[in-house]
């Protein structure tokens, strides 16, 4: 009587192994119903170390188990009706994409990998994510992206355009989980994919609203195969941007980058070394596409510009300290007020502060 002890001579059982005997699957097959969860977690847990695969009456089994009242007996029941329906069990395959729904988060990521890994299953799975994605629950929308990614394959740019589209949610929590997908998926070693991916991200970066502009940008910084150069030119695309927000966003992924100081740059461009590294050539990409955008009137951009090159070098930068120094006797006063307020805020030697002076 004591569901301890229930429990123990569960796990016991499981522990032997495979066993077809009628005696002991009926024994499993009643204890699922237990009054107790932790013995009916337990039986669903064991039941695939004594069933083999397609026993109906586990099945059915686990498929009522699906819909118990604690959440640990029915993420139990998940796994392992994933790993002991058939191929061919339309019924345990619906019943086990019906739990992506349910009320608890470790469930549903159960189902999920379950579900993907549900032998012929791949259409129907993979439709069923894409339906997901213009589900009204938010939380739904994540799932369909967490299942897409591990379903989609090189060659479905369709799809891939899907998942980019997720950039444009209007949830954060969307935007977040596209954002982080599109990142994996770059990190398959395929070039076809990882342009596909950072084509379709890159039209999100000129999107009109500037929530949706942050999270391509972001993206775009985390694409594997984007290297620091055009990360630099999308970075400094920003400047031009009329929202505080996309602007900010820039300065603390440039700050991620960790840049090395840059070559000397002067106001008509970047003097690089020929064998320059990309790190370094990448800094001075910066340095030199900051410098001309102080030398436009307007205000905005010029503050974005500085705020760009003290984030990239927050300890001070003496190449970006005389590159501002070559601008303090432009003919533009406004450029001249921008060039004095570029020095100070990258300048950390006390030579430079004599050379204000």
């Amino acid at each position: 009587d004591d569901e301890d002890m229930r429990r123990a001579a569960v796990e016991a059982v499981g522990a032997i192994g495979e066993s077809e005997e009628d005696g002991v699957l009926s024994a499993m097959l009643h204890s699922i119903t237990d009054s107790d969860e932790d013995v009916r977690c337990a039986v669903c847990s064991v039941l695939p170390s004594l069933a083999r695969r397609g026993n109906s009456s586990v099945v059915q089994a686990l498929i009522v188990a699906l819909h118990d009242e604690d959440y640990d007996v029915r993420k139990a029941a998940v796994v392992s009706l994933g790993g002991l329906a058939k191929a061919d069990d339309e019924t345990a395959l619906a019943e086990l994409l019906s739990c992506l729904r349910d009320t608890d988060e470790a469930v549903r990521i159960a189902a999920l990998d379950s579900a993907v890994v549900f032998p012929g299953g791949g259409p129907t799975v993979k439709a069923t994510f894409e339906k997901l994605l213009l589900d009204q629950d938010t939380s739904m929308r994540c799932i369909a992206i967490l299942g897409l990614t591990r379903v989609v394959h090189a060659e479905d740019g369709c799809t891939m355009e899907k998942l980019a589209l997720s950039l444009e949610d209007s949830r954060w929590e969307v935007r977040e989980a596209a954002r982080n997908a599109l990142a994996l998926l770059t990190q398959r070693e395929d070039g076809q994919v990882q342009h596909l991916l950072f084509e379709a991200v890159l039209s999100r970066c000129r999107h009109n609203r500037a929530e949706v502009r942050v999270s391509a940008l972001e993206t775009a910084m985390q694409l594997t195969g984007c290297g620091r150069i055009t990360s630099i030119q999308l970075l400094l695309q920003t400047l031009d941007d009329d929202e505080g927000e996309v602007r900010a966003a820039a300065g603390r992924l440039v700050a991620s980058l960790r840049l090395p100081a840059p070559q000397t740059v002067e106001a008509d461009g970047p003097k690089s070394a020929p064998d320059e590294d990309e790190d370094c050539a990448a800094a001075t990409e910066l340095l030199a596409g900051c410098l001309a955008r102080l030398e436009v009137p307007a205000r905005t951009q010029q503050k974005a510009a500085i705020a760009l090159m003290t984030s990239a070098w927050p300890r001070g930068c003496k190449a970006a300290a005389e590159a501002a120094r070559s601008l303090l006797h432009h003919t533009c006063p406004r450029v001249r007020r921008a060039a004095l307020d570029c020095f100070v805020s990258v300048s950390i030697l006390s030579e430079d502060a004599q050379k204000v002076q």
